[in-house]
């Protein structure tokens, strides 16, 4: 397994470069009220990598559609966070605020 999660990642954005664009000031700055950049940055890192330790398959999950913000979207799969890291490194910050590439914590 370790291998499978090298082998997603090595080529393409982790959850790490993924999580930074998301949240920090240079990038897109997502703002929650009531978390801090530090916690949203965990939430968002730990959601992603505890994905990469389950196989799984894409099945319905489609981050390039707009779910908006009141779905309840999570990463469950390596498959699905793969997809999700690749949606957001394609994607220019104003199209994930408005609710594309979902999940966003």
């Amino acid at each position: 397994m370790p291998l499978l999660t090298v082998v997603l990642t090595g080529c393409g954005p982790s959850c790490q470069s993924t999580c930074e664009k998301l949240y920090q000031a240079d990038e897109c700055n997502t703002e929650r009220p009531g978390r801090t950049t530090d916690e949203l940055l965990q939430a968002c890192n730990n959601s992603c990598e505890d994905a990469l330790t389950q196989p799984g398959e894409i099945d319905n999950f489609n981050p390039y559609s707009n779910e908006g913000s009141s779905s309840s979207i999570t990463l469950d799969n390596e498959q699905q966070a793969a997809l999700w890291m690749d949606c957001i490194a394609e994607q220019a910050c104003d199209k994930i605020a408005d609710g594309y590439c979902s999940p966003v914590w």
